[in-house]
């Protein structure tokens, strides 16, 4: 794992510190799970694309 730094808005830190405590879990993680969530949409998002592309070609 790699490390990172990132700047968040107070409101966001603060949310974050809210659900980590609630959750038992580190801010770090629920950051991993959500990039991960982010990551897999995109990735979802970027083959459906890639499928409409083919389907217009064959047209």
């Amino acid at each position: 794992m790699e490390r990172t730094n990132i700047h968040l808005p107070k409101p966001f830190k603060a949310a974050l510190l809210k659900i980590s405590e609630s959750q038992d879990v580190s801010v770090a993680e629920l950051i991993r799970r959500a990039i991960a969530e982010f990551l897999d949409k995109e990735q979802q998002s970027l083959k459906k694309s890639a499928r409409l592309k083919k389907i217009k070609e064959i047209e």
